[in-house]
């Protein structure tokens, strides 16, 4: 009898110990469109080296406006483990051209920088390659929930919860600019007829390597909606640029260092049509930052080099349409 006993007091030991809930992981996959509006803008002067002799021009001298203005199709997947950390990988590449013109302004003879004093001014065509990349995980470090408590009070704040985060991230940025049919004025000759410049006339690629941090708050409304609020920055951009003058056969380049600036900030509003379809709706904004020496060459002259500003805005409104695995 004893014997018999022996195996259904196990099984009802085993089934009286509660199983072991292992994490829970959710996948998710979104698509959408965004609206990129803003401009990477370069200025030259200051320090300029040349053959050894070091001479000091007005800052800038010279200033490149390209435009972004461009729609954007990007993807977008998350992990998320315990609904505490989160894996996010998006990718994004343009799909219209910018819808306004590059502008170059050059300064000769003082008031550098001042828009109505310019010298000689530039319109041109822009065609547009751009590729963004961007890798973060986040950490919900503190949540609240209301409506937990009696039902008289669940009745009243119906359910809302509050979270805290932060998280660190990385962001590839590549920007391949080719520029056309340039129309240029010279402004320091009053009545002086504008120049027309048919076909290719300059080439601009730009690359910014982005390591960031940011903090955030999220509010979370009986599962169905959900609004993210965040704040973020950096003081380690690194940039890369390239620019060849096609016509004049001048060509230049600039690699900084990791010291760079960036601030962001982002408002990502989410509702669940059911347990697996939801959709986004964002608005961003974001303002980059870096300098350093330009190395540049124009044959038959010797190479120079000279200090070079970067500073990019830009400003997104973008919507999605995603699935819950």
């Amino acid at each position: 009898m004893k014997t018999r006993l022996l195996p259904a007091a196990a099984l009802l030991l085993l089934l009286s110990v509660p199983a072991f809930a292992g994490p829970v992981v959710r996948l998710d996959m979104r698509g959408g469109m965004e609206y990129l509006a803003g401009d990477n803008t370069y200025e030259i002067g200051g320090k300029l080296v040349q053959a050894g002799v070091v001479t000091r021009a007005g800052y800038p001298v010279s200033r490149l406006e390209f435009p972004l203005d461009v729609f954007v199709a990007y993807l977008d997947s998350g992990l998320t483990v315990d609904d505490r950390w989160q894996l996010r990988i998006k990718a994004g590449h343009n799909v219209s051209e910018p819808g306004q013109k590059m502008k170059d302004s050059d300064w000769l003879y003082g008031n550098y920088g001042n828009p109505s004093a310019r010298d000689i001014y530039s319109e041109s065509d822009p065609s547009l390659d751009a590729w963004t990349l961007d890798v973060k995980g986040r950490f919900k470090f503190l949540e609240v929930q209301h409506g937990a408590g009696s039902e008289a009070t669940r009745r009243l704040i119906s359910h809302t919860t509050y979270s805290f985060f932060g998280g660190l991230g990385y962001e590839w940025q590549d920007y391949s600019y080719k520029l056309k049919n340039a129309v240029e004025y010279d402004l320091t000759l009053a009545g002086a007829p504008k120049t027309y410049i048919p076909g290719e006339v300059l080439r601009y690629d730009l690359t910014y390597h982005i390591p960031y941090a940011e903090l955030g708050f999220g509010v979370n409304v009986k599962k169905r909606f959900n609004l993210d609020l965040s704040l973020g920055g950096s003081v380690l951009v690194h940039a890369e640029d390239k620019d060849n003058h096609v016509i004049r056969g001048l060509t230049s380049s600039m690699d900084t260092g990791w010291d760079g600036e960036m601030f962001m900030g982002n408002a990502t509003a989410r509702y669940n049509f059911t347990d697996n379809v939801f959709c986004t709706l964002s608005l961003a904004g974001k303002k980059i930052t870096v300098d350093g020496t330009s190395h540049a060459h124009e044959p038959p002259n010797q190479p120079y080099t000279i200090e070079e500003g970067i500073e990019s805005s830009q400003t997104s409104v973008s919507t999605t349409v995603g699935y819950n695995f």
